[in-house]
């Protein structure tokens, strides 16, 4: 036989077909089939309102998703495994899937109604923002129940959004785990990489993005009974980056007053490394659940006890949505009557004292009846023989019960003493652990000012690098103005000696010339005084040519004398030229070699001071290492003695 499918004209379908419609069992739902009651809530994604089926008259909440907003249509693969994940559920504290459809604007899932919202709207409601640890108690410990399910599904489901928004009340007060739009499968691998969830509720393996699995329920489950215990988050911080800094580093802000079962629980709970967490089954065996809960039977994780087993296809024209009760069984105890004997309406028989068997209805009975009955008899007196000796071994027993109970009872005085003890033990244990990671924060405080100033020392260091360099270039500039100095000095001490020696050969060759103008004149006079001479010894000499010559003879040698003052003379002033000339160079080499001290002297003087500010930082660094290293060998050291004590 063909299935009818009967869909509405839907623009862009958004989803597959609801399994009855699928089946051809029921037509696909319309909004118009629907009264709505009230609005109970509304977010990006849409709103959820109650509704009354108009068929059935069964109230359901409907959630509806804007297929028109931008964001929807990017997360439409996250609404098909989420209704595909809640079609496949089945738990008591699990909100359940009736069925979904669509229209053009937007897409609907039927889901079960529960009364009382979430636990978020109910906590911002009370005075206090949190509740006593026995309801927090009942509460996460039917929200275990409900992620032990899920890890232990084919393939095991991962929901990755548990928080107060998220988990809703019955009028009963049960839980019920709802909203699936971030969950997904573990696949083969073990591990998932999708970013998602609340900030606040973060684990450190989804901040760091190294890939996450079931353990990261775990993670929520315990900031989950932090808040609803304290009415606080456990990681605080004001801005995206100091609170995932917080949650990594595992810094928990802890009010005084907590109980301390549970903070021993959520510290179990709250471990950086997932594999280091609590599994859900231990979480139910610790102190907290214990002193809050009664004791968990092995069924207790199964959804089978509220007759969830049901995978039948839900119809929504004609089902009606059940509220299951939960059905408890007790066992009655048979008392055995030990003086009954069976009645027979129509013989009764008895033995008289010839053991002969009379039969009140039909007279006396043969003597085979009557060996029968003697049989039986001694039969009933083996019987009752046994039946005393096991009432005395019942009595012998029975004593030693009663001596085993107070012994019981001796043990349990015991006990009760040894787990007051432990528990204080407990206590100073969790007090060193709040010791211990403290001082492990300090620790990695110091580690972090440690880091900074060997990130100072590196950067002086480059900076005294930077300086030698430049130090390194000033000594060479330095020798390098030395070395021009001393030649400065060679060549000036050569061009002195060149002058000297120029100055010597012009003071020769002006000597020596003046005296070849003096022995020319010398000539000249000799000459003429010969002739003077002749023509005096004559003795035709004439007194008048005689004092011609004489008078020749006179100015010739005042001609000479003036000249050899004028030579006397421009010889002096040459050689005070030359002395002045002399006396400019020195002068002038000694301003250079002034000018090429001073020059070195400021950058010896600027070397200096580098070296000297460079030796100071470095000794300066040098001892705030020393210290740091002290102070962590102090705090080293107090961790081992804590460890020791603990």
């Amino acid at each position: 036989m063909e299935i009818k499918v009967q869909l509405n004209k839907v623009k862009n379908r958004f989803l597959f077909i609801s399994p009855s419609v699928q089946m051809g069992i029921e037509p696909e739902a319309k909004i118009s089939d629907f009264d709505m009651i009230d609005k109970l809530g509304e977010g990006s994604f849409g709103k959820v309102i109650k509704v009354k089926h108009k068929k059935t008259g069964a109230i359901y909440a409907i959630k509806s998703i804007d297929k028109l907003n931008k964001n929807n249509q990017d997360g439409k693969p996250y609404f098909r495994r989420e209704i595909e994940i809640m079609y496949k559920v089945r738990h008591p504290n699990i909100v359940r899937l009736f069925n979904h459809f669509e229209d053009d604007q937007n897409c609907y899932f039927v889901l079960e109604y529960i009364p009382k919202g979430n636990l978020y709207s109910i906590l911002s409601k009370q005075k206090s923002k949190c509740f006593d640890p026995s309801t927090v108690a009942h509460f996460i410990r039917e929200l275990v129940c409900s992620i032990h399910y899920l890890h232990n599904m084919d393939p095991p489901i991962i929901h990755r959004d548990i928080k107060p928004e998220n988990v809703l009340l019955t009028e009963n007060n049960k839980i019920k785990l709802t909203d699936f739009g971030w969950s997904n499968y573990v696949e083969d691998t073990g591990t998932r990489s999708t970013y998602c969830g609340t900030p606040v509720y973060l684990a450190p393996e989804m901040i760091k993005e190294i890939g996450h699995d079931e353990n990261l329920d775990i993670w929520c489950i315990g900031v989950l009974m932090f808040e609803l215990l304290t009415g606080n988050i456990p990681f605080q911080g004001n801005n995206e980056h100091i609170l995932n800094s917080n949650i990594t580093r595992n810094k928990i802000s802890w009010p005084k007053d907590i109980d301390m079962s549970a903070k021993d629980l959520i510290s179990k709970i709250l471990k950086t490394d997932p594999t280091e967490r609590i599994s859900l089954v231990d979480m139910l065996k610790h102190p907290f659940f214990l002193k809050h809960c009664e004791k968990p039977n092995e069924n207790f994780y199964k959804p089978s006890d509220e007759g969830m087993e049901d995978k039948s296809i839900f119809v929504l024209s004609r089902d009606t949505p059940q509220i299951h009760q939960k059905v408890t069984t007790k066992k009655k105890e048979n008392s055995i009557n030990d003086n009954t004997s069976t009645t027979n309406n129509s013989t009764f028989t008895s033995i008289n004292s010839n053991n002969q068997t009379v039969d009140k209805k039909n007279g006396y009975i043969n003597n085979e009846d009557n060996e029968y009955l003697n049989k039986i008899l001694s039969e009933n007196n083996k019987i009752t023989k046994e039946f005393h000796n096991l009432k005395e071994l019942y009595n012998e027993i029975f004593k030693k019960n009663e001596d085993l109970m107070m012994k019981q009872n001796y043990f349990n005085i015991e006990k009760h003493q040894l787990i007051k003890e432990r528990e204080e033990i407990e206590g100073e244990k969790l007090e060193l652990q709040k010791q211990l990671a403290n001082i492990k924060g300090s620790i990695f405080e110091y580690e972090n000012k440690i880091k900074i100033l060997k990130n100072d020392v590196s950067i002086k260091e480059n900076l005294c690098q930077q300086n030698i360099r430049e130090i390194e270039k000033l000594n060479n500039d330095l020798e390098d103005i030395i070395f021009a100095r001393e030649e400065d000095r060679k060549n000036y001490t050569n061009k002195i000696q060149n002058l000297e020696k120029q100055l010597t050969q012009n003071y020769d060759y002006r000597g020596s010339q003046l005296m070849s103008e003096i022995d020319d004149i010398r000539s000249s006079l000799k000459v003429i005084y010969d002739e003077t001479e002749k023509n005096l010894a004559s003795p035709f000499r004439d007194s008048t040519l005689v004092s011609e010559q004489e008078e020749i003879l006179r100015k010739a040698n005042e001609e000479l004398v003036l000249r050899f003052e004028a030579l006397k003379y421009e010889f002096s002033k040459e050689k005070e030229n030359f002395s002045m000339l002399l006396k400019n160079k020195e002068e002038e080499i000694k301003k250079l070699t002034d000018e090429r001290i001073s020059k070195s002297s400021s950058e010896s003087k600027k070397f200096e001071l580098i070296s000297h500010k460079y030796e100071n930082t470095v000794k300066s660094k040098d001892a705030e290492i020393e210290n740091l290293k002290a102070k962590i060998k102090r705090l080293e050291n107090q961790i081992v003695v804590n460890e020791m004590k603990k």
